[in-house]
C-alpha cells in the first residue's frame, strides 16, 4: 500500500484532537486492516463497530 506519511505524527494527532474538540469522534487505525476497510466503505452502524484502532471520542473528553 502507498501511505501518506507527510506532515509527521505530531501534526496528525494535533488535527485529530482539534476534530474531537469540535465534537466529532475520530478513529486512528492501520491501513489495510479488515476493520478499517469496513469503516471506510461505510459498512458500519456505530463507530464502535470498528474492532481495531484507537477511538478518540468527544464524549470522553473533559473541558477544563
Amino acid at each position: 500500500h502507498s501511505h501518506d506519511v507527510t506532515g509527521g505524527l505530531k501534526a496528525k494527532l494535533g488535527a485529530a484532537v482539534a476534530i474531537v474538540q469540535a465534537g466529532i469522534d475520530v478513529i486512528i487505525s492501520k491501513c489495510g486492516t479488515d476493520s478499517t476497510e469496513t469503516f471506510v466503505k461505510g459498512n458500519w452502524h456505530s463507530i464502535y463497530d470498528v474492532e481495531e484502532g484507537t477511538l478518540l471520542s468527544s464524549s470522553s473528553t473533559q473541558n477544563t
